[in-house]
């Protein structure tokens, strides 16, 4: 697989994640449990769909790499607490700060603290017309959601395996030196990698 391919599939898998982040943000909104504007979200996708794709895979992996074993174990706790931070490509110093430089004027100085927000739709229940409680993060998007995570770390250390170069077993490049890739090859049973 070619590097294009990997960022490719990363970024398609990506914009998944953010429809589903879109559907349980408008039902939050229209169910009042939510304070994150479906139309500010919208401005969060369209940023997010300009985003290269290698700026999306390296930000995935420095802010995940330490807990892809948590990853691996569906852990959901960690997902809703912390596991969300991957998202916050704008790292609250503004979005014009990662946007390609023909778009800056659009958004120029909007930030956005949409993680904090994010983590109380994850926890979101309302009740329906016949007084069901019904939750915003179902079972259904739950394991939409570790499908995803668990493509991006797939995806990750492919990238990894790309980025080092590695012949004959041998990386020619330093890249993410302080991840096993062997070991993450096996635990994620990457089986084109081994």
């Amino acid at each position: 697989m070619s590097t294009n391919v990997t960022l490719d599939r990363f970024k398609n898998n990506f914009l998944v994640l953010i429809d589903i982040c879109q559907e349980m943000v408008e039902e939050g909104s229209e169910n009042n449990v939510s304070d994150i504007s479906p139309t500010a979200f919208r401005i969060i996708k369209i940023v997010a769909s300009r985003l290269k794709p290698n700026f999306l895979i390296e930000r995935f992996i420095s802010k995940t790499h330490k807990y892809w074993d948590k990853i691996k174990q569906k852990d959901l706790s960690y997902f809703k607490g912390v596991g969300l931070d991957f998202l916050n490509f704008a790292d609250d110093n503004g979005i014009d700060n990662v946007i390609p430089s023909e778009d800056k004027g659009i958004f120029t100085g909007l930030k956005v603290d949409h993680i904090n927000s994010f983590s109380k739709i994850l926890e979101g229940k309302y009740k329906d017309e016949n007084g069901n409680e019904v939750e915003l993060f179902d079972d259904d998007k739950v394991q939409d959601v570790w499908k995803i995570m668990h493509s991006f770390v797939k995806q990750s250390i492919v990238y990894i395996h790309e980025q080092r170069q590695i012949i004959d077993g041998v990386p020619t490049k330093e890249y993410y030196s302080d991840i096993n890739l062997t070991e993450n090859i096996q635990t994620w049973n990457i089986k084109k990698l081994m």
